[in-house]
C-alpha cells in the first residue's frame, strides 16, 4: 500500500492482544498522519472558532455619507477587523476539514483493524477518538488471562542465561509488567 493510505499493516483486534495492536495502530496512524485525531477532539485541534466584529460596528452598518474624523478612523479599524476575521475564519475553516479528512481516515483505519464481531463496541462512535477510548476500554485492562500472557512473553523474550544477573534480570521484568 503507498505510504498515505495505509490501512491493514497488522492483526486485527482480539480480546488478548490489545496492547501489541495498540502500539502498532498508533504507529500506523502516526506513519500516515491521523494521530493526533485519536489525541485530540475537534475543539483541541481547531481551538475555538474567531469572534466576528461587533454588530454595531461601521462595518457592519455601512459607511456614513459625511463622516467625521472619528468616523472615519473607526470605519477603518472595523475594515481592517473584518479582514483579519474573515483570514481568521478561513483559516479556522481549514483545520477543520484537516481534522475532519483526518478523523475519517483513523476511523476507517481502526474500524478495518478490529474483529468483525467487534463493531458493535464502535457502532455509534462518532470520532476516532470516542472509537479508540471504547476499544481500549473493553481491551485495555490487563486481566488475569492478560497478564499471565504477558508473563509467558516476557519470559519467552528474555529466557534467563548462564551468566544472567538476577537482580538486573528481575528489574527488567518489573518494569515490563
Amino acid at each position: 500500500m503507498s505510504s498515505n493510505n495505509t490501512v491493514a499493516a497488522t492483526e486485527k483486534l482480539s480480546a488478548t492482544n490489545w496492547f501489541s495492536w495498540s502500539v502498532m495502530m498508533t504507529n500506523v496512524l502516526r506513519h500516515d498522519g491521523n494521530w493526533d485525531a485519536v489525541e485530540k477532539d475537534l475543539s483541541t485541534y481547531c481551538g475555538a472558532p474567531p469572534v466576528a466584529p461587533a454588530a454595531g460596528s461601521s462595518a457592519a452598518t455601512g459607511i456614513p455619507t459625511v463622516p467625521t474624523l472619528a468616523q472615519f478612523v473607526r470605519t477603518q479599524t472595523d475594515r481592517i477587523s473584518e479582514e483579519r476575521y474573515n483570514q481568521e475564519l478561513k483559516s479556522y475553516q481549514e483545520r477543520v476539514k484537516d481534522w475532519n479528512k483526518m478523523d475519517g481516515k483513523a476511523k476507517g483505519t481502526i474500524g478495518y483493524n478490529i474483529q468483525a464481531s467487534m463493531n458493535y463496541i464502535i457502532d455509534g462512535k462518532e470520532t476516532a477518538k470516542e472509537m479508540w477510548d471504547a476499544l481500549k476500554e473493553k481491551y485495555g485492562t490487563i486481566g488475569m488471562t492478560g497478564l499471565i500472557m504477558r508473563i509467558v512473553g516476557i519470559f519467552k523474550a528474555a529466557p534467563i542465561k548462564g551468566n544472567t544477573n538476577i537482580p538486573d534480570y528481575l528489574n527488567k521484568f518489573e518494569n515490563a509488567v
